[in-house]
């Protein structure tokens, strides 16, 4: 392990014949944290700064110092004046232009590599050094979260007198776990970079992350039902986000991640709350936010598959219709033969006979006792047959969904970005006209 620490004027004075050590020395006490992870004293330790705390407390451990010529002078004037056994414990990193912001952000970028495990204090020195340190912290704890164990820094108490050494890292993890939240809202994804060695945000990262790869798959199942006793994904995230927002140690230093947190937790609600919505209005809640996260294939894709439900949904009441709609969900729900009894069967030969009526037809095995299926193709077929000229809207919208959809999926397509989403944002408006304002096939009244 490391130590890099900032050297900074705290106990010399700087005069033009020589250096005036001062005998003054402060209480330092450390937090509760750092004494359980560090193996330390609950009794104040009384140093004239850090550095020779640092190195009389942690003997056998690699101490670098980092600090401008006059402050590594300075400070080893100060250790040979009141502690001379410490003088020769530690490394020296020798910054020789304070301002040259580039070359500091390299060296220390270079420091924070040099160890698996790093602990950082940050209690002196110039204040644009520890500030530049903490940037590269930031950037170290995106590649490797476990490196940088701890950040220490000197709370003043009582100026020149009294300090509580504190655990800054809290505040590193939060830019990581701030980072994966941005992104989440952004648009699902949870890069898989994104780490952090605290176990309860990690569990809400690791959440999210599941979360997003249903959504882009069009698993929703996973996202709304609960799975071998384990709670849905959605209700899972909102678990987490009660944990972090109400555990002692995190309460008071979320304020940060607050409204990422707020936000996620607001749309896990709505998410949960399509679980009892009919399938027709729960494909056009997820197509709409497909479409406002920029997936336009995915989103172009639920939507037919809303556009589908709908059908089904309106033969589920139709009388003429309803029976045989009510067999099929029961041969789903029984498993009666699931390579012919499922959702994406019963919707697409819904959608279908909508389509084409009479020219229908479902080629079936002949080993497969497709009864159940074959009643409802005939009585959704008489159905459309007989209403054929009333559901032409309803026709042509099924056809141009599939036409938008098999263009946009093309490798090939040399359509504007642009144009393709307005196109799909003109679907979503028909959609509202022609299955809700409309309804040819009664689903609404």
């Amino acid at each position: 392990m490391t130590i890099v620490t900032f050297l900074g004027m705290i106990g010399v004075e700087n005069t033009k014949e020589r250096w005036n050590v001062s005998s003054k020395r402060a209480e330092y006490l450390f937090s509760p944290s750092l004494i359980h992870a560090l193996g330390l004293s609950h009794e104040p330790y009384t140093y004239e700064n850090m550095l020779p705390l640092l190195l009389q407390t942690f003997p056998d451990t690699r101490v670098v110092a980092v600090g401008t010529p006059l402050s590594i002078e300075a400070q080893k004037a100060l250790l040979g004046r009141c502690r001379p056994h410490l003088d020769h414990d530690y490394e020296k990193v020798s910054l020789d232009d304070a301002h040259d912001y580039h070359a500091i952000f390299r060296k220390l970028g270079d420091l924070l590599e040099s160890d698996e495990e790093i602990i950082v204090d940050i209690s002196h020195s110039f204040r644009h050094i520890p500030a530049l340190m903490m940037v590269d912290m930031i950037i170290a704890n995106i590649k490797n979260p476990g490196r940088i164990r701890h950040i220490l820094f000197a709370k003043e108490l009582e100026a020149g007198k009294r300090y509580r050494i504190i655990d800054l890292r809290e505040y590193l993890t939060l830019a990581n776990v701030s980072y994966a939240l941005a992104s989440f809202t952004k648009n699902y994804t949870i890069a898989t970079t994104v780490k952090t060695v605290d176990e309860i945000y990690q569990a809400l990262l690791n959440d999210l992350s599941r979360f997003g790869e249903h959504m882009l798959a069009n698993s929703f199942e996973a996202l709304l039902a609960p799975d071998r006793g384990n709670p849905p994904v959605a209700q899972s995230i909102l678990d987490v986000i009660k944990t972090v927002k109400t555990h002692d140690r995190l309460k008071d230093v979320i304020h940060p991640i607050e409204p990422y947190l707020d936000n996620i937790a607001e749309h896990m609600i709505e998410v949960l709350a399509q679980a009892e919505k009919p399938m027709d209005e729960r494909f056009l809640f997820f197509a709409r936010m497909m479409f406002d996260k920029g997936y336009l294939l995915n989103a172009l894709t639920l939507l037919d598959e809303a556009a589908a439900a709908y059908c089904v949904e309106a033969f589920r009441k139709l009388p003429s219709t309803a029976y045989a709609v009510e067999r099929f969900d029961a041969a789903i729900q029984n498993r009666d033969n699931p390579k012919l009894y499922n959702r994406y069967e019963l919707t697409n030969i819904a959608k279908n006979v909508v389509k084409l009526g009479k020219f229908y037809k479902k080629n079936l095995y002949r080993n497969d006792d497709a009864t159940i299926m074959e009643r409802f193709i005939e009585a959704a077929r008489d159905h459309v047959n007989g209403h054929y000229w009333q559901l032409k809207s309803l026709r042509d919208f099924l056809f141009s969904c599939d036409d938008t959809r098999n263009n946009l999926a093309h490798a090939n397509s040399d359509r504007r970005l642009d144009d393709a989403r307005n196109e799909i944002q003109s679907l979503f408006i028909r959609y509202e006209e022609v299955c809700y304002e409309e309804d040819p096939l009664q689903r609404f009244r």
